[in-house]
């Protein structure tokens, strides 16, 4: 299957639009998450390697946060614009159906899905706990162990028994409820 003419005109549109709005969105969104924790930043006196580092990290729960609503607008955006200028008119009066016309969306779609769930998977969490580490760690100088008490505590023990344990004193090893 060899993508015709306006099969990679209509993907260069749509990616023009998706590239530009996933990294609108994200930035966004860090931006958000900056003016959240520019105390905290000023307050421990991090360092902007330590910043940028921790938004570094941040970035791939953010961009998988966001792709849908980029993938969204540039769908809108992309046939928005043919149609203003009538290509998706002409082309539906050259026989091209609704259906093969669309079809290069729905495969990016596709892709852009399986990629992001790949990242979710595969990357996101690692990154999200280096992201924590700096920002628990180096930041704000705490420790990374939790010695007080946990709240809310689920536990699977021997034999599939499920323990919902309301609150857990780590020091004294004690469960409460």
């Amino acid at each position: 299957m060899i993508p015709s003419t306006f099969d990679r005109y209509l993907l260069r549109e749509f990616l023009k639009y998706f590239l530009l709005a996933l990294g609108g969105f994200v930035a966004f969104v860090l931006l958000f998450d900056a003016m959240d924790k520019i105390g905290t930043f000023l307050d421990h006196d991090a360092t902007a390697n330590q910043v940028l580092r921790y938004y570094l990290y941040a970035a791939p729960f953010r961009a998988v946060l966001v792709t849908p609503v980029a993938i969204l607008l540039a769908t809108f955006l992309s046939l928005g614009t043919m149609t203003r200028f009538h290509e998706i008119t002409i082309m539906k009066q050259a026989g091209v159906s609704l259906y093969r016309l669309f079809l290069p969306l729905y495969l990016v779609g596709l892709l852009v899905a399986a990629a992001s769930f790949v990242v979710s998977d595969f990357i996101m969490p690692d990154a999200e706990a280096r992201a924590e580490e700096i920002y628990e760690g180096e930041i704000q100088g705490r420790s990374m162990q939790n010695l007080g008490s946990r709240l809310n505590v689920t536990y699977i023990g021997q034999g599939n028994r499920f323990y919902v344990i309301k609150r857990y004193d780590v020091p004294r090893s004690t469960m409460i409820d």
